[in-house]
């Protein structure tokens, strides 16, 4: 592969972003930017396009679990109907959810 994700930077890139880039004050909306740039700009649940500043930002590991952080290896961007019908699921019912919004995507 060439090295690049979705959102067309590099993986070098990507490693070289550091994890207090998400966690300074305004956190959200650099967090959001940050899932873009290395996942691109779709919905982690439905696949559609979205605009990262709109987006919400999805906790795989839920926080309200107390399981999850607010670190990148844990965010997606995601649009506002899937990430509530998400809700604070545990990771494995939400790749279920994922896999189940793109199934009933595909059928309409």
């Amino acid at each position: 592969g060439s090295g690049r994700s979705g959102g067309g930077v590099s993986r070098s890139e990507l490693s070289n972003l550091k994890r207090a880039e998400i966690r300074r004050a305004g956190g959200a909306a650099e967090a959001r930017r940050y899932c873009a740039r290395r996942d691109g700009t779709r919905c982690w649940y439905c696949d559609k396009l979205i605009d990262p500043e709109k987006a919400t930002l999805e906790h795989v590991n839920a926080l309200a679990r107390k399981t999850g952080k607010h670190e990148p290896s844990n965010c997606r961007l995601a649009c506002a109907p899937c990430n509530l019908r998400a809700g604070s699921l545990k990771a494995g019912q939400k790749a279920k959810l994922r896999e189940q919004i793109r199934s009933e995507a595909a059928s309409r």
